[in-house]
């Protein structure tokens, strides 16, 4: 799980660092003498304008990593909402 409190796009340092972890959730990370797959990659926006600043990053790859990577946001009214579909994100675009 990674926790992003931004209001802004992610850096690039950060983008590489989520394209490091979806390396890690597909081949696995290596541990000792073995690799041991990430099961899912989970970014959590703790301010709405973060994920919205994101959208089109998070759009793709809920269409391309489904099932591997999901998001988290936090609304302004305090609600934390799940995102783990192209629907769920479609869902929550109307809060943002």
């Amino acid at each position: 799980m990674e926790i992003k409190s931004i209001t802004g796009r992610l850096s690039e340092r950060e983008v590489e660092q989520l394209k490091d972890n979806l390396t890690m959730a597909t081949e696995g990370a290596q541990l000792g003498s073995s690799k041991v797959p990430m099961q899912r990659i989970r970014y959590v926006f703790t301010r709405p304008d973060g994920l919205e600043e994101n959208l089109s990053r998070v759009e793709e790859l809920l269409r391309t990593r489904e099932g591997v990577f999901s998001c988290e946001v936090f609304l302004s009214d305090g609600r934390r909402v799940s995102i783990d579909t192209l629907d769920d994100l479609n869902a929550v675009r109307a809060s943002l």
